[in-house]
């Protein structure tokens, strides 16, 4: 049993199975560097993420040129400016002689305080060690904010204020997004206030290592985004933690990288909601996430690599090396075998393996198609194996 000190209650340990995970993790665009409940009142909270079930345009329907309006009118009362990083002040004036660190965006999410936004807004450079004081903006007052829970894999914090009668957001969903469907992007861009942009999902499912954004390797934990939603909306410094609504206003996605630091323009990228209602879900449960954990360190195969090393297949996910003792090990794999296919899904890329391996529930076997060498006969065979993940810790 655990213990909620806000409420003095006990709560159930986390159950077998794990929410749905997907490695997410940004390049800063927030003006920086970049309780336990029960069951009922987590439904209370998320309306059981209800939504419409689908995207913010049903097929065959048309959708109002003046969307963005709706939209906004419907879904910019629950979003907030965030301040992190508390202010130096000279004791001997009482003046500011810093600013905070960062600004960004959240969305509130319950009618007692509940807010969801980026990790990266609420954390340091490092994205691990959390800020000295949040402040949440709501019209000219601040209120300080504490952390509920974190989660750097896929950059989502949720925070919570001591306020009573806020006006929660309508949870959507994001799985049945199109290319061309309308959306809207709320926040507070560059700290000026809060701010619509619209625009339409460009693609799904994007997924990148976190060097295209930072024009460095970072640290295996926080090293991938995959299955962002590419929005061609205006997103700026600062919109980081804010909304991404459908054309009814439901909340379906949280602002999180741009590539406009590269000189593009209109590439942004988004957290679907498919992926963060589990994360959320934990975070306010039990204080943090749960991410499965498999143990093979893999490397993309490529036209290329194939070619020059005479590899069997043109894409997959090279294993490099397996962790000791790890649900990989276990399973028979090999390094140098070649991961295609987990439970019927092709794996095409190291990312695309991590990115379906955390997909999947804490415990939950999976069945992994590879290609292995055989050294006697010098032939590539196919095999077919079984892995139980086990669990990693996520940063909190």
């Amino acid at each position: 049993m655990g213990y909620d000190p806000s409420t003095g209650q006990q709560v159930p340990d986390k159950p077998s199975g794990g929410s749905t995970l997907l490695p997410v993790v940004s390049a800063a665009i927030g003006g920086g560097f970049l309780a336990a409940i029960s069951v009922a009142l987590l439904f209370a909270i998320f309306g059981a993420f209800g939504g419409s079930g689908d995207s913010g345009t049903p097929a065959g329907s048309a959708v109002s040129a003046d969307f963005a309006r709706t939209a906004a009118e419907i879904a910019a009362p629950s979003v907030v400016s965030i301040i992190s990083g508390a202010e130096l002040v000279d004791p001997n004036t009482g003046y500011a002689t810093s600013s905070p660190e960062s600004t960004g965006s959240g969305v509130i999410i319950s009618e007692n305080g509940y807010i969801v936004t980026n990790n990266h807004v609420v954390t340091q450079n490092d994205l691990i060690t959390p800020q000295d004081e949040i402040l949440v903006q709501f019209g000219a007052r601040n209120v300080s904010a504490r952390i509920v829970g974190r989660d750097a894999l896929n950059d989502i914090a949720v925070i919570k204020v001591e306020m009573e009668g806020l006006n929660p957001i309508e949870i959507g969903s994001s799985d049945e997004l199109k290319p061309g469907d309308p959306i809207v992007v709320i926040g507070n861009p560059v700290g000026i206030g809060i701010s619509v942009s619209s625009g339409i999902v460009s693609a799904t499912g994007r997924t990148f290592g976190q060097e295209l954004f930072t024009g460095q390797q970072a640290d295996d934990e926080l090293a991938q985004l995959a299955a962002a939603i590419q929005v061609d909306a205006a997103v700026n410094h600062g919109n980081s933690g804010g909304a991404l609504v459908n054309a009814r206003g439901e909340f379906i996605g949280i602002p999180s990288a741009s590539l406009g630091d590269f000189g593009t323009q209109g590439l942004n990228f988004c957290i679907p909601m498919g992926v963060a209602k589990g994360i959320i879900e934990d975070l306010i449960e039990f204080g943090r996430a749960y991410h499965p954990y498999f143990g093979a360190n893999a490397l993309t195969i490529d036209l290329v690599t194939a070619d020059l090393y005479d590899l069997p297949v043109e894409q997959g996910a090279y294993i490099d090396s397996i962790d000791e003792g790890s649900p990989a090990a276990a399973s028979g794999l090999e390094p140098t075998d070649i991961i295609t296919v987990i439970d019927r899904e092709d794996i095409t890329t190291q990312l695309d393996l991590a990115g379906t391996i955390r997909s999947k529930d804490v415990g939950q076997t999976v069945t992994i198609g590879y290609w292995r060498f055989d050294s006697d006969t010098e032939t590539w065979d196919q095999y077919e194996t079984e892995a139980t993940l086990g669990e990693v810790e996520s940063i909190r």
